[in-house]
């Protein structure tokens, strides 16, 4: 029996495949639990149309992300934190905090509402002082990925 997983199953295959197995495995165990569908002629055609949009879809982040790595590498990204009169720092900045800017100054880019919170990665420690850091981003997932320092000025403002 033709069956399309709609999970993935060690030793069977993964999600959105279109497998052939026996019968009674399929009608005792794999569609009960939700985890297959019959696979008819219609589910197939559309299963496929799904699978060549999202291949379009990556494609398209790829040659986004190819031309807005260059923009991001230029650009100097501000943060500002609360200080204190003497300019001590109440709080750091934090890598979600620098990988929201950077997601932030993609999506004002042409093409860049592709850019999603996930293709930005920033692994580095909080940051405590004052002034200009080179932070090391990841731009983009797995091989299409690109890691790369940018600017990131901290600057303070009084607490009033």
């Amino acid at each position: 029996m033709k069956v399309i997983l709609t999970r993935d199953i060690p030793s069977t295959g993964r999600k959105g495949e279109i497998k052939e197995v026996a019968d009674g495995y399929a009608k005792n165990f794999l569609l009960p639990r939700g985890w297959a569908k019959p696979a008819s002629t219609a589910i197939v055609a559309q299963v496929q149309a799904q699978r060549e949009s999202e291949l379009r879809h990556q494609q398209e982040k790829k040659q986004t992300i190819a031309t807005l790595i260059p923009l991001v590498k230029k650009h100097s990204f501000t943060l500002t934190v609360k200080t204190g009169k003497d300019g001590q720092i109440f709080t750091a900045v934090h890598p979600e905090e620098i990988e929201k800017a950077v997601l932030t100054f993609a999506h004002t880019q042409p093409g860049g509402a592709i850019i999603d919170e996930h293709d930005i990665v920033c692994a580095e420690k909080p940051i405590k002082e004052l002034g200009e850091k080179q932070v090391r981003i990841t731009f983009g997932r797995g091989a299409d990925g690109a890691s790369f320092p940018i600017t990131i000025l901290v600057t303070g403002s009084d607490e009033n």
